[in-house]
């Protein structure tokens, strides 16, 4: 007889499971406080915590004025970059890291401003153009470009795109301003009913065809929306006052970071506010690789990174008062490509190697 699954949540009697420890848990089963059954032995393996000591590498690149807002990568030596770069074989909103530099990639008109990929041949570009949205589907030879100021799916009009998230090639999402979150299907786009239209969504990110978060704020109210392979929900909202950019990530489906006016972490469906030592900027926008390797990066350099424990501020990336402005990041397990802007050097690229302690 089949059964439905059942999820047993162990906080360790209110202490926290350690880092880098093995749990035992067996299940025994009572009736009428007699004993019927027990299960066999269950063995957990809690992740150990990771080192905060990296080798930065700060670059700038293009003309004064330039700027990356977005970075993606498939491996440490292939990783694309968007924005507007003016370098010496001439501008472009497309860039990529071969491993040694930094070169042209092809490109298409618009203002970029989130990346996403499944493989290098497959990599997807959203933006805008005047008020609305513009999307890019890189299919190894060439840009597959939708200009929604001259098309509108089922009569709606498209606002302008700021992040974008995917399973495949047939499968793409993207959200922007307006609340608007429209669906690539491998055919054409859809546009989603029933948004709020007075919020602009900061980003989304996603698990897998069930389990995809869009956040989003107006002048006062965070937002969380979430899709649940049938239809967009809202998921959790907060007057926090102030508007400022959102981001979304998470290293599971049961562990997701928010970052907003307050810091969000979503464990298991359950919302809880949390709070970074030592944070003095906004932060723009939150990545990583694993749940003991996050990263949140924005104004005046400020860089800070968690190891399963703690988080850390990479206080030789700060720059304040210095206008450094961090927008975007990419990470694998050892590496770390973060970019951005300088007020008078051009954009900002930064690589960090970390340092196995």
């Amino acid at each position: 007889m089949a059964s439905d699954d059942t999820t047993f949540i162990d906080n360790n009697e209110g202490l926290g499971l350690q880092p880098g420890m093995t749990y035992k848990y067996k299940i025994e089963a009572f009736f009428l406080d007699s004993l019927k059954d027990t299960s066999t032995t269950l063995i957990a393996v809690t992740l150990d915590t990771a080192g905060h000591s990296f080798n930065w590498v700060v670059d700038t690149i293009g003309l004064p004025g330039n700027i990356l807002v977005d970075v993606w990568g498939y491996d440490e030596n292939n990783v694309w970059a968007i924005g507007v770069v003016d370098l010496p074989e001439g501008r472009s909103g497309v860039i990529k890291w071969n491993g040694a530099k930094w070169e042209i990639y092809p490109g298409f008109g618009a203002e970029k401003k989130g990346i996403y990929g499944v493989d290098q041949d497959n990599i997807f570009v959203v933006g805008s153009s005047g008020s609305f949205g513009v999307a890019g589907i890189w299919d190894g030879i060439s840009w597959e470009v939708t200009d929604f100021l001259f098309h509108y799916p089922q009569g709606d009009t498209i606002w302008g795109l700021r992040a974008v998230w995917a399973t495949s090639q047939y499968n793409i999402w993207a959200v922007g301003h307006q609340g608007t979150i429209v669906h690539w299907n491998g055919e054409e786009w859809h546009k989603m009913k029933g948004i709020n239209n007075q919020l602009s969504f900061w980003d989304i990110h996603g698990f897998d065809e069930e389990n995809i978060y869009a956040v989003g704020n107006t002048s006062s109210t965070l937002f969380i929306y979430k899709f649940n392979g049938i239809e967009w929900q809202l998921f959790y909202t907060d007057n926090r006052g102030g508007s400022i950019t959102s981001s979304i990530w998470g290293p599971h489906k049961n562990l997701i970071y928010v970052t907003d006016a307050k810091e969000y972490r979503i464990n298991y469906g359950n919302v809880f506010e949390f709070f970074i030592r030592g944070q003095e900027s906004v932060i723009n926008r939150i990545r990583g690789s694993s749940a003991n390797n996050i990263y949140t990066v924005g104004d005046f350099g400020e860089v800070f990174h968690y190891n399963g424990a703690n988080w850390q501020k990479q206080t030789e990336l700060y720059t304040h008062p210095d206008s450094r402005l961090l927008q975007g990041i990419w990470a694998n397990d050892e590496v770390v490509f973060i970019v951005g802007l300088t007020g008078d050097s051009g954009a900002i690229i930064i690589r960090g190697e970390k340092i196995n302690q």
